[in-house]
């Protein structure tokens, strides 16, 4: 098996870059605050929807955050923070949060009150599983899984209707999850780097597919060319495969 942290390293830069981008376009009149201070400062609180904490150090979300009822837009990666609040959920208007590149190991159910949610970017943290619920979030259109201990998938993941993009390579999943077929929204799908020795024709489901990235799993050429087959209009990513040839 090749080294995936180079491979790791652009991904997180690209995707990190893009989602940030993507919210910058949503709320482009609105100042990003870098500092709890900074945005405390502000006259009226309520007009702070864009809050950039990255790499600051943190073990725990501030408490403070709890004060900015109207984010937008909330950024808390590179830290080293363990578990996510119940009181998040306060923040009902929070569309895009990321909390990449901390040591995460579950989501509160209560998370998924958050319904305005469309962006979720929780890569290299430590998640084991996704709880049951997720399907509440009907307006997620991007979720970021990558780099985390995931090796299935809830069964009410099927019914994200908005998601069309989802990456969760660099995980521990030995079957594609079943939920994954019926998620017809999908545009850009990843599942590279994990333990893949199989896709169900159920795949062909995914007519809106134009992205599937399949790289560092165990599927032969055989496979691969079925997927194709299947996906006529999908662009792969599939190399190096982890499996001798038939």
């Amino acid at each position: 098996m090749s080294n995936p942290l180079p491979i790791l390293a652009f991904l997180v830069f690209t995707l990190s870059s893009c989602h940030l981008l993507s919210c910058k376009s949503q709320t482009q009149n609105k100042p990003v605050y870098y500092s709890l201070k900074e945005a405390l400062e502000n006259e009226n609180i309520e007009k702070v929807q864009r809050l950039d904490l990255t790499a600051a150090n943190l073990d725990s979300f501030p408490l403070e955050i709890k004060n900015f009822k109207n984010l937008v837009y909330l950024n808390l990666s590179r830290n080293k923070i363990k578990t996510v609040p119940s009181w998040l959920s306060d923040l009902k208007n929070l569309r895009n949060i990321d909390l990449s590149i901390n040591l995460i190991d579950s989501l509160p159910t209560n998370f998924y009150k958050l319904e305005n949610l469309d962006t979720i970017v929780i890569h290299n943290n430590k998640l084991k599983n996704i709880p049951a619920g997720i399907s509440q979030l009907k307006k997620l259109k991007s979720l970021i899984l990558e780099g985390n201990q995931l090796t299935d998938l809830p069964s009410d993941f099927s019914n994200l209707d908005s998601l069309s993009e989802l990456f969760m390579g660099l995980n521990d999943f030995n079957i594609m999850p079943k939920s994954i077929y019926k998620i017809k929204s999908l545009n850009n799908f990843g599942i590279y780097y994990n333990n893949i020795s199989d896709i169900s024709d159920s795949i062909s489901n995914l007519s809106n597919l134009r992205q599937f990235h399949i790289d560092n799993n165990f599927l032969s050429k055989n496979q691969i060319a079925r997927l194709k087959k299947n996906l006529p209009e999908c662009i792969f990513g599939d190399f190096d495969q982890r499996i001798k040839d038939e």
